[in-house]
């Protein structure tokens, strides 16, 4: 999709993963790593999309640092991230998070990089109160190994979740949501 804008690239950490992507011709693909591993040179990129990776690097200030330096002045840096670190649960031990974000925590560490916000906002919210009361249930009541939160649900059941979290993106950009699984921001480089 990003494709009908211009060039563009992909960044892999592992060697057999980067073979993969590049296998399927969509993007060109390097390897490399955040935040020191980058395989490019300053000012290289108008925008750079970091969509649920910042929560899986340990260094993620030193990380935001490094896409200030990639991004071109007045260029944009879109990332998503998952939200509230209350809802730590084993699905974020499985996916190997190293924690969840609050909204102001997310923008300080985008100004501190010296990003100017434009756009902030949780997403994910007409699944938000059932994300909370399935945490709930689970650290009183936790998995005994079977499942965990990596089983799909049943078909029905998926269906009607993909289907609520499509419709947000009737109101999500003219409406900041106070609350939701996820974090979205639009930064822009000064």
């Amino acid at each position: 999709m990003l494709g009908q804008f211009g060039q563009v690239t992909g960044v892999e950490y592992d060697e057999e993963a980067a073979s993969f992507a590049a296998e399927r011709k969509v993007a060109g693909i390097e390897q490399g790593a955040l935040p020191d591993r980058m395989p490019f040179g300053p000012e290289q990129f108008q925008l750079i999309t970091l969509l649920d990776v910042l929560e899986h690097i340990d260094q993620d200030q030193e990380s935001l640092n490094a896409l200030m330096r990639l991004i071109s002045p007045g260029g944009h840096l879109v990332l998503t991230v998952p939200a509230f670190p209350f809802l730590w649960g084993t699905h974020d031990v499985e996916h190997h998070h190293k924690r969840r974000y609050r909204a102001s925590q997310l923008e300080s560490r985008l100004k501190a990089s010296g990003f100017q916000v434009q756009w902030l906002s949780y997403y994910n919210s007409w699944m938000f109160p059932l994300m909370v009361l399935l945490r709930m249930v689970r650290k009183v009541l936790p998995s005994r190994g079977v499942g965990g939160e990596l089983t799909m649900p049943p078909a029905p059941f998926n269906k009607l979740l993909t289907a609520l979290f499509a419709s947000e993106r009737h109101w999500l950009g003219r409406l900041r949501m106070p609350f939701g699984g996820s974090l979205i921001a639009v930064a822009r480089k000064p």
